[in-house]
């Protein structure tokens, strides 16, 4: 049984036109979930600095998604060491997201109002790490678990076509060795009727 799956884009920027789509979708997602919460819920005001800071968060995955799988593809979260694998991902993670928190203190630090007034370079970026180290951790795992089943399905689709291509030599091979012993059939039997006829025409 051959299986199926979704047509996806093959050339380099058909995939990175999929991943600006998804990435830019996720980061609509949770400027609005961020908006609704501080506006109708927390009775805040919306700021700049939040879009800002939020929608770096999310595409910040464009460039981060490509990292992610190539770690997995080095370090994969499958296998007898698949936990030590594991935490260094966390840790490569957490090194990301200072990267991460840094570029949201240089983008968002001109629209700083309010709470966000700097209160000097540790407090400023405690505050931002602490706000972005759950939300990255969370994604990469969930990219690196998603690179992993890619690679499995990947493998197995392989094996699979291994398989099917074996097969296919097999039942070939058959066929062919089948006319082969047909036609020695054949042609053993008009060697035996031409001795026949031989032999008569010496009686």
């Amino acid at each position: 049984m051959t299986t199926t799956l979704p047509t996806l884009p093959t050339t380099r920027w058909g995939r990175f036109g999929l991943l600006v789509a998804f990435w830019s979708a996720f980061t609509l997602v949770i400027l609005g979930h961020a908006y609704v919460s501080l506006e109708y819920v927390a009775n805040r005001d919306y700021q700049l600095a939040f879009a800002i800071g939020g929608g770096l968060q999310g595409m910040v995955w464009i460039v981060a998604t490509p990292l992610v799988a190539a770690m997995v593809r080095r370090f994969p979260l499958a296998g007898g060491r698949w936990a030590l694998h594991a935490g260094l991902h966390a840790l490569l993670a957490a090194i990301a997201a200072v990267g991460v928190s840094l570029l949201i203190m240089a983008a968002t630090s001109p629209f700083a109002t309010g709470e966000q007034i700097s209160a000097g370079f540790y407090g400023d970026f405690t505050r931002v790490y602490l706000r972005v180290i759950l939300l990255f951790e969370i994604l990469w795992f969930a990219v690196a678990a998603a690179a992993t089943a890619a690679e499995a399905t990947r493998a197995a689709l392989d094996h699979q076509k291994r398989a099917t291509e074996t097969e296919a030599a097999l039942r070939e091979r058959e066929v062919r060795d089948a006319r082969l012993r047909e036609r020695a059939a054949q042609l053993e039997g008009q060697l035996a009727a031409a001795q026949l006829d031989a032999l008569r025409m010496q009686l």
